[in-house]
């Protein structure tokens, strides 16, 4: 993949988020009444929220902690979803056929519905948000890299690597991998994209992260009051990361789509 303008923005993006919240976060959740619902100032650039906590700085540790989960959600979902994809592609008959039907039962049930039931059963926190959006994350991933599995499995050189011998693992990684890794790049990012949104659905309705843990979704939930009260910062900021950040991902999709063709 070729440095582009949106992979840069991307990089340059996260880049502020990570560093600025290694900067900022022995300032993280530091609670002053004295300011609380300040508009931007010089002295807090993005006002702070309800209880007085700097927007810039909580900003900062959520946006770093909604990435942190989606990058694990996604790795998670890419090798599961790689994995299942793959094999069952690849030797066909009744394994393929019983991952498939396994794959369309948790494809009928509503992924947001399944998360929330998830929830419900465990405790809230950082590790098993994140194992949870992988664990629910892998099922368009195996789909897709079951279809350019199968594409791959009858050509020329895959058929003459079978014939002489060498092990089904050994053919899947040296000569159907490689062929499939430009659309699972593109397939992680969207993964990345849907589990940052999904973490921000679920810890808006109290499901997700713990209420003291910033992120987007937590932020959005405690700034429910203050809108009512005029305090728009404390919603729209949060929001806007969460959008730019998704914007700037699906861009860097639209990229890598061209360069494929």
């Amino acid at each position: 993949m070729r440095l582009s303008i949106p992979v840069v923005l991307l990089a340059m993006w996260c880049f502020v988020i990570f560093f600025g919240a290694h900067i900022v976060e022995p300032r993280a959740g530091i609670i002053d009444l004295t300011a609380i619902n300040e508009l931007p100032s010089s002295v807090h650039l993005l006002g702070t929220d309800a209880l007085g906590r700097d927007m810039l700085v909580t900003l900062l540790v959520g946006g770093q902690t909604s990435l942190i989960i989606g990058i694990m959600a996604s790795l998670i979902a890419l090798v599961s979803g790689t994995t299942i994809g793959m094999l069952g592609a690849y030797y066909g008959g009744w394994f393929d056929t019983c991952l498939m039907r396994i794959l369309d039962t948790m494809r009928a049930v509503p992924t947001l519905l399944l998360l929330l039931f998830w929830q419900a059963m465990t405790e809230p926190s950082f590790i098993g948000v994140a194992v949870i959006l992988g664990a629910v994350g892998w099922l368009y991933t195996a789909r897709i890299v079951r279809s350019e599995t199968h594409i791959h499995a009858t050509r020329e050189h895959v058929l003459a690597a079978r014939m002489m011998g060498i092990g089904s693992l050994t053919i899947i990684r040296r000569h159907i991998l490689p062929y499939c890794a430009g659309r699972i790049r593109i397939l992680f990012l969207l993964e990345l994209s849907g589990a940052m949104t999904m973490e921000a659905a679920i810890s808006f309705l109290g499901m997700g992260l713990p209420p003291h843990m910033p992120s987007p979704g937590t932020m959005l939930a405690h700034a429910m009051n203050g809108v009512l009260l005029g305090h728009w910062w404390q919603a729209f900021l949060p929001g806007m990361m969460l959008v730019i950040t998704l914007v700037l991902v699906h861009a860097c999709v639209v990229t890598m789509k061209k360069e494929a063709l």
